[in-house]
């Protein structure tokens, strides 16, 4: 920015400053300003994840079938039961505990820690038929715990004849579609001469904190399975700013300050901050849109004129906001391939929650119009987003399951505002799976025994429903100031 322009925005400052001291002397003068809503607010009211399941509290699930015994002649497998039995028991959390067999569900939560740690690990325990896992996949669908089951997924008919139907995808549909995440441990064993799968399966909540308490009765033991997570929400966001006070954007090397959009960054609550709950950030810019592109170009023209060897104090300019990281390593249902940002004018509806916000605050019950009427409840109205094209673009990459995620002003973009956008109003900006791809590398070998693929055809059709294009990732809520 030159001299001239620093001058002018001292200036405006001061007479910022000088008119608001003026309305504070007189506010008598005005009637009362309206509440304004946080940008916190707003989107604890607007999360880009619609559904999130919270339950903390689990119960456990053990098929005692007479086949799951031949998995524990494995030395290996029974410690990890052995393991996540002592972990159980020892967990808050735990709720209740039921063993399955002879077509029955049966609540064993009555027993004692002993009783119920024997009655696990003793494999002269195992010696039912017909564990009836359709109706556990119901029971926990229909419940509000989370679950540990632990069984072969060999389901039978009422003629007591293997099933074959996809009997699991629609529990398994269910369970995602309240928000939550499944993770199968998958042991290999053999029955007789059938080589089979034990499935530890864990029912769980959005923050997967049932299954950390399984990783960590597993840590020490060398593993001898499987890990499949089903669902389209295993990726991990992380960031590599200069600051907790600092965002994603362009900072001058000597003195850390955004000059480019000039974002406020002094820690106040209006200045960038991660939205809290959300996968969200709030930049508040403090350029208007024309200044901050012409920067830019500015920015990018001086650095390549100057010489190699008096680069050091400029900013080598790559994106407008980047530095964020999302893992898709654990995303394992799904290869991502391509990603978008897709800009919205959300003033409109922000001001619509502002207004409704304001209206409940001085919502009286007991008034009357005129007619002596009672006045109706107010009644937040949301008002659809504008899609605002041609203005920013997804200038990350994607490589090793890896997106680095960053955002830049579109090729088309000339510095002339699109007529869906006017200077001052709040922008969200999304991160969006535009193109995916399921991955089915290992479905057969880990879901399909003998001639039964009745989980593989479950896990696959929710594969298929769960596929993630269109998922937002990520939120830049953006307002020039």
């Amino acid at each position: 920015m030159t001299s001239k322009n620093l001058k002018t925005k001292a200036a405006h400052l001061f007479l910022g400053v000088t008119a608001a001291s003026i309305l504070i002397s007189c506010s008598w003068l005005f009637p009362e300003e309206k509440l304004q809503v946080s940008i916190d607010d707003y989107a604890a009211t607007h999360p880009i994840s619609k559904v999130k399941l919270n339950a903390q509290k689990f119960d456990m699930y053990v098929d005692f079938s007479d086949g799951i015994v031949y998995a524990y002649d494995d030395e290996l497998t029974s410690k990890h039961m052995l393991n996540l039995v002592n972990k159980v028991l020892q967990s808050s959390n735990m709720d209740k505990a039921f063993g399955m067999g002879q077509n029955t569900i049966t609540d064993i939560s009555g027993l004692s820690s002993t009783q119920f740690y024997n009655k696990v690990i003793d494999k002269k325990n195992y010696v039912d038929i017909m564990a009836p896992i359709e109706q556990t996949l119901k029971s926990i669908t229909n419940g509000n715990n989370l679950a540990i089951l632990v069984t072969d997924f060999e389901e039978y008919t009422q003629d007591r004849r293997v099933q074959h139907q996809a009997y699991a995808a629609d529990y398994f549909n269910a369970w995602l579609d309240k928000g939550g995440n499944i993770v199968f441990y998958v042991f290999p064993y053999k029955e007789k001469n059938i080589d089979k799968h034990l499935y530890l399966t864990i029912f769980d909540n959005s923050t997967n904190s049932l299954d950390k308490e399984v990783q960590e009765s597993f840590e020490g033991l060398n593993h001898n399975y499987t890990r499949f997570n089903l669902g389209n929400t295993f990726y991990s966001i992380s960031k590599s700013y200069l600051a907790n006070t600092k965002g994603g954007c362009n900072h001058d090397p000597e003195k850390m300050d955004d000059i480019i959009s000039y974002t406020n960054e002094d820690g106040k609550p209006d200045s960038w901050h991660v939205i809290s709950g959300q996968a969200a950030e709030y930049y508040p810019f403090g350029e208007g849109w024309t200044e901050i592109y012409n920067s830019v170009k500015a920015t990018i023209a001086e650095y390549k004129e100057t010489p190699k060897n008096e680069r050091q104090k400029l900013i080598d300019y790559k994106f407008l906001i980047g530095n964020l990281t999302i893992d898709f390593s654990d995303l394992h249902s799904y290869n991502v391939e391509e990603l978008e940002a897709v800009v919205y004018n959300i003033q409109d509806d922000i001001d619509a929650y502002n207004q409704y916000v304001n209206d409940s605050t001085n919502y009286d019950p007991e008034e009357t119009d005129e007619n002596g009427k009672r006045l109706p409840k107010p009644v937040y109205k949301s008002v659809d987003y504008t899609k605002v094209p041609d203005m920013l673009v997804f200038n990350g990459s994607i490589e090793n399951n890896k997106a680095n995620i960053s955002i830049d002003f579109s090729p088309k973009f000339t510095g002339v505002l699109p007529s869906a956008l006017q200077e001052a109003e709040t922008i969200a900006v999304d991160i969006v799976i535009s193109k995916c791809q399921l991955n089915y590398s290992k479905i057969n070998s880990l879901f399909f025994w003998g001639n039964n693929n009745s989980l593989e055809q479950s896990v696959r059709l929710t594969m298929q429903k769960f596929k993630p294009e269109g998922k937002v990732l990520y939120r830049y809520y953006i307002k020039n100031i």
